[in-house]
């Protein structure tokens, strides 16, 4: 790394001045850009300080293609400290409930540099303004050792919102002071101001029993400032972020055992009920075929993992697409398409990320391709004739 360290440095600040370029055209959008800029470049030029030996790898075969990213830091330096062990995050993974999902991830922070590297993610993002007004992420985190969320399918399409299946899994030493640590951070969000969004928020000053759980309920109402000049584009969105039934967030959140805590993004009794029946027996999500599959092409021992269902994801679009392209009718999405898996691993000052996209998805994307350019009417071929 150090021998091209400068070369990097200087080929990020020319990128990075064409970056902040561009985001001045956009307007208003740019102070909301310049803070993930600036946080890029401090991830850069802490790699070139730290940096000892970098690879890339690529292997393909008839299962997909595997992306090897790698790192490994100088003895005693700060960005090597962050990665000197990993423990399985697969195990946190394996308490979320199945079905089709959009995406699923899980991070263990039992390791102290991972623990640290989180807090100082969370902290940073708050510094810029990027986090939720009131909540302490970090401090939140702290009496935590794992996380799992799945961002479930929901049957409503894209137009039913896309977070309301949500459930999240969390495992800590005591789930009554974990509770108690969320409701207070959720309490401080009301009447704050967010990008624009004014932020009511309430959480149950005590338990109540739903479908035989104790289960404390929690909301985010989320309404535009008109005052804002994105006031318009945030409130076409926020239906298709939480459904049109709200403007914004709400569950149950509840202790599954004594270790595990299970939280939910809508106030329905039997996904709540679901979602902790999976966190005690272990969930369907990682028994799923495909699933498992991709699994078995990642590290065991991963800090963090995690899944992107582009078919299912594809199928919620599909028919949204088909009203704005009605040559988009002929395509077709198979039943179930392999999701990509992503893993990051750390061990003795280095870290390497892996990502693996299955042969199915990368056919179907083909398929889609090629379907589009069918349904074109022949854009630009040489041997088409124009039609007079």
């Amino acid at each position: 790394v150090e021998a091209f360290a400068q070369t990097m440095i200087e080929g990020w600040e020319m990128g990075s001045q064409q970056m902040k370029q561009m985001a001045q055209m956009g307007g208003a959008q740019a102070e909301q850009l310049e803070p993930q800029i600036n946080m890029l470049d401090q991830v850069v030029r802490n790699f070139a300080r730290d940096g000892k030996r970098g690879m890339v790898a690529v292997s393909l075969d008839g299962r997909g293609v595997s992306l090897d990213l790698g790192a490994s830091f100088k003895e005693g330096s700060e960005v090597g400290a962050f990665f000197q062990e990993s423990n399985g995050a697969a195990d946190t993974l394996a308490k979320l409930p199945g079905g089709e999902f959009i995406a699923a991830w899980s991070i263990d922070m039992t390791g102290d540099g991972i623990r640290e590297l989180m807090n100082n993610m969370s902290e940073m993002g708050n510094a810029m303004g990027q986090g939720m007004p009131g909540m302490n992420m970090a401090q939140f985190m702290e009496g935590s050792d794992s996380w799992a969320q799945v961002i479930g399918s929901n049957p409503a399409g894209l137009m039913g919102g896309i977070f309301p299946y949500t459930t999240t899994v969390i495992e800590s030493d005591n789930p009554a002071a974990l509770i108690e640590s969320y409701g207070q951070a959720v309490a401080g969000m009301n009447d704050q101001e967010a990008n624009g969004l004014l932020l009511t928020s309430s959480f149950d000053n005590a338990a109540t029993d739903v479908n035989g759980i104790s289960a404390y309920g929690w909301s985010i109402s989320m309404m535009p400032d008109m005052n804002n000049p994105n006031a318009m584009q945030m409130q076409m969105m926020l239906p298709m972020l939480f459904g049109g039934g709200g403007n914004g967030p709400s569950g149950y959140v509840a202790a599954a055992d004594d270790t595990t805590t299970v939280m939910t993004y809508t106030r329905t009794g039997d996904v709540l009920a679901k979602a902790v029946t999976a966190a005690r027996e272990g969930g369907d999500l990682v028994t799923n075929e495909r699933v498992a599959a991709q699994a078995a092409r990642l590290p065991q021992d991963a800090f963090m993992v995690g899944y992107v269902d582009l078919g299912t994801i594809a199928r919620s679009a599909l028919p949204m697409v088909r009203m704005f392209a009605p040559e988009a009718g002929a395509i077709q999405v198979p039943d179930a398409i392999t999701p990509i898996a992503f893993s990051a691993t750390a061990d003795g000052g280095s870290m390497s990320f892996r990502t693996v996209v299955p042969m199915d998805l990368i056919t179907t994307v083909k398929d889609i391709a090629e379907s589009f350019q069918d349904q074109g009417g022949g854009m630009g071929g040489d041997d088409e004739q124009p039609e007079f």
